[in-house]
């Protein structure tokens, strides 16, 4: 009688290795099993790996702290990101449409206005153009960085202010032979550059802040294919106006067409304070959870 190999004296060996355990395959196993018959597990073990979403955190030893008094409650309902269909997402993503709107209808307003009024050639009238593009392009930067700090709300209330502004002295404006008319023309469009500027880039940042990774793809596209309806709608309504009301006087319907992109702006600013703020930082987050309102 052959020793055991386990050790145990007296058992006889079969006289044949043992079978090889095979690994399971990729995939499978008691995880799988525990993740199919116990989808709630699924969802914590989920939550565990991407981090505390809630006032909650995982002391280590102690398990789940309780929330501060006041704040915000854990749950799927308060752990729930923002998607396409919130508020803040639908605002921004209509004020960005309104951006294109306002900002090509302009855009293809003032060459008109050059060449009919003033008699400039085509390539002089685009020349001329410039200063609106040269304000959105140096207001933009700015309004990016001062998003980080300010929100987007207040940004967008003030370019929106001053792009109304400057649009309704385009209203006001003639269109005599002088030099005169055409520099406060290029004045105004600098500062309508200057204003959807610091609307467009801030709109823009508060989309992708508020928006989770996997549905910022969706929004971006949204966002951008709003902008491009929205410069489309802008320039078809620059063609119906100079067509129709500028038939007999092009300046009266270059004035109704700078009422309709001021009637632009004005949504904007309607719409703005449904934009998200000031964003929080995590210190300051974390220090109102730990405190809790005041008494």
């Amino acid at each position: 009688m052959a020793p055991d190999p386990t050790g145990r004296p007296g058992r006889p060996r079969l006289g044949r290795a043992p079978r090889p355990r095979r690994r399971p395959p990729a995939g499978s196993g008691p995880g799988r099993d525990d993740a199919r018959l116990h989808p709630d597990r699924r969802d914590h073990q989920r939550r565990d790996l991407a981090g505390p979403r809630s006032p909650r955190a995982w002391s280590g030893t102690d398990g789940w702290v309780r929330p501060a008094r006041g704040a915000r409650p854990a749950g799927d309902a308060a752990d729930r990101p923002a998607d396409v269909r919130d508020d803040g997402v639908l605002s921004s993503v209509l004020v960005q449409g309104l951006v294109g709107t306002g900002t090509f209808s302009v855009l293809f307003a003032l060459p008109l206005y050059y060449q009919l009024l003033h008699g400039f050639s085509p390539s002089t009238a685009g020349l001329l153009v410039a200063p609106l593009g040269a304000g959105a392009a140096l207001a933009m930067p700015i309004a990016g960085r001062l998003s980080d700090r300010l929100g987007a709300k207040r940004l967008v209330q003030g370019g929106g202010t001053l792009a109304l502004l400057a649009t309704l002295a385009l209203t006001q404006i003639g269109g005599g032979p002088g030099i005169g008319t055409a520099i406060a023309a290029g004045v105004a469009a600098f500062a309508v550059g200057v204003g959807l500027g610091f609307v467009g880039a801030p709109t823009i940042g508060s989309l992708y802040r508020i928006l989770p990774p996997q549905q910022v793809p969706h929004g971006s596209s949204v966002l951008y294919t709003l902008n491009q309806l929205g410069a489309g709608i802008g320039i078809a309504t620059v063609a119906v106006l100079v067509s129709t009301a500028g038939a007999n006087d092009p300046l009266t319907g270059l004035h109704t067409l700078y009422w309709f992109a001021s009637a632009a702006i004005v949504i904007i600013l309607i719409c703005s304070p449904r934009l998200p703020g000031r964003p929080i930082s995590v210190s300051e987050g974390s220090t109102e959870t730990a405190a809790g309102p005041a008494a």
